[in-house]
């Protein structure tokens, strides 16, 4: 066989594979693009049930603002009878 007869197989060879690689990459183009797909599809309806939880995130700091000051009123209120129990006790002593 001829140099040019060589060259020209040489380059059907390579053109068949580069169809190949050409065709593997476009299968795994289009199975991550699907894959993508999906997944913001799931994103979407997660985002979706989670809304109403997301909305009253939006006003959690001002409950808890309101549970701790009414646990600090609490504490007061049983730190200042303690004291008052204690001063009681002090007044019968003397």
């Amino acid at each position: 066989m001829s140099v040019a007869g060589r060259n020209t197989t040489s380059f059907a060879g390579n053109a068949k594979g580069a169809a190949s690689s050409v065709s593997y990459y476009q299968r795994q183009y289009f199975n991550a693009s699907s894959a993508v797909e999906r997944l913001q599809e799931r994103y979407d309806r997660l985002k979706e049930k989670c809304q109403p939880f997301l909305q009253e995130l939006e006003h959690f700091p001002k409950l808890v603002e309101v549970f701790v000051k009414k646990v600090k009123e609490l504490f007061s209120i049983k730190e200042a009878q303690g004291r008052k129990e204690r001063e009681d006790r002090a007044a019968a002593r003397k």
